[in-house]
C-alpha cells in the first residue's frame, strides 16, 4: 500500500461516512496524481492534451486531469467507507466470502480489517478510474478512426471548431464506463449470493470461478471487470455501426437527412442525433 493511500485511509477512518463535506485530502490529490502520470503515458502526450485540455494550446490539459481525478478519488474513498462499514455490519457477510467472517477476509484481526478494506477498495477504485480514462481515449481514437475526423466532431464536439470532440468522447465514455461497472456489480452480487452457481458453471463456486490469487479475494472485481469489459465493447460496436448507417443515410438524401435528425436552427446536430438513436436500437 501506498504511503499517501494510508494518509487517505486514516483521514477516512476519522470522518463521518454520510456525507462529503469534507475538503479533498492530500492522498486525494496524490492519487489523483498517479491516475493523470499512468493515463498520459499511456495514452501519449498528444492524446492525453486532446483528453484534458481546455485552453488554446492544451497546456492547461495536466492541471484539468488532476482536479478532475482529485475529485473522483475524494468520492470514491468515501464510498469504501460506507462500502466497508456496510460490510462489517452485515451479518451474512460470511456466507459470500468463502466462509470468511470480516476481519478473516481482510486480516489484521477486528483493529485493522476495516482500515484494509477501505484501502483495498479505495486503491481497486485508482485502479479502475486510470483504466477507464486509458479505455475511453482508444475508443474514441478507434470511433474516430472508423467514422473520419468530421463525423467524429459533429458527434462529439460542443464548440464553434469541434475541437473539444475528442474530450468530450473521453469523458462520455469514462461515464458510461462507470455505468457498466455498476450494473456489472449488481450482476455480480446476485451470483455471488445465488446458491445455484456452483451447478451452472460446472460445479465451481463463485470465488473459484472468478477468483485468480491465492485465496480467491479478487472473485468479485474479476466478475465485474468481466461483465463491463463486455457490455463496453458492445457499446462500441453499436456506435460504429450507428455511425456507418448514419453516414450511408446521409450521402443517399442530405436534406432529408438533416431535415429527419436535425433540431437545432442549422441542424448541425442531425449526425450525432442519428447515431444516438440508433446506437440504441
Amino acid at each position: 500500500m501506498t504511503k499517501h493511500l494510508v494518509i487517505a485511509v486514516l483521514a477516512a477512518l476519522m470522518l463521518p461516512a454520510t456525507a462529503l463535506a469534507d475538503p479533498v485530502s492530500e492522498g486525494d490529490r496524490l492519487s489523483a496524481a498517479d491516475i493523470c502520470q499512468t493515463q498520459r503515458g499511456a495514452m501519449g502526450v498528444a492524446q492525453f492534451k486532446l483528453a484534458y485540455g481546455t485552453n488554446h494550446d492544451r497546456s492547461n490539459a495536466y492541471g484539468k486531469c488532476v482536479s478532475r481525478q482529485t475529485r473522483a478519488m475524494h468520492a470514491a474513498r468515501h464510498a469504501a467507507v460506507q462500502q466497508c462499514q456496510a460490510e462489517r455490519r452485515d451479518p451474512n457477510f460470511a456466507q459470500t466470502h468463502g466462509g470468511k467472517t470480516f476481519e478473516q477476509f481482510y486480516g489484521g484481526g477486528k483493529k485493522n480489517a476495516l482500515q484494509n478494506c477501505i484501502a483495498q477498495k479505495t486503491q481497486t477504485a485508482q485502479q479502475q478510474q486510470t483504466e477507464r480514462g486509458i479505455n475511453a481515449a482508444k475508443a474514441c481514437k478507434a470511433q474516430r478512426t472508423a467514422m473520419g475526423a468530421a463525423d467524429f466532431g459533429l458527434l462529439y464536439g460542443t464548440n464553434a471548431n469541434r475541437r473539444n470532440a475528442f474530450g468530450k468522447c473521453v469523458s462520455r465514455l469514462e461515464s458510461e464506463s462507470e455505468t457498466h461497472e455498476q450494473n456489472a456489480a449488481q450482476q455480480c452480487r446476485a451470483e455471488q449470493a445465488d446458491p445455484t452457481f456452483p451447478a451452472a458453471h460446472g460445479g465451481k463456486t463463485f470465488g473459484e470461478f472468478y477468483g485468480r490469487n491465492a485465496n480467491d479475494s479478487d472473485a468479485f472485481g474479476n466478475c465485474v471487470s468481466s461483465k463491463a469489459k463486455a457490455a463496453a465493447a458492445e457499446r462500441q460496436q453499436a456506435v460504429i455501426n450507428a455511425a456507418k448507417m448514419c453516414k450511408a443515410e446521409r450521402a443517399a438524401n442530405p436534406t432529408a437527412f438533416r431535415n429527419k435528425y436535425g433540431t437545432n436552427a442549422n441542424k448541425s446536430n442531425a449526425f450525432g442525433r442519428c447515431v444516438a438513436q440508433h446506437a440504441k436500437d
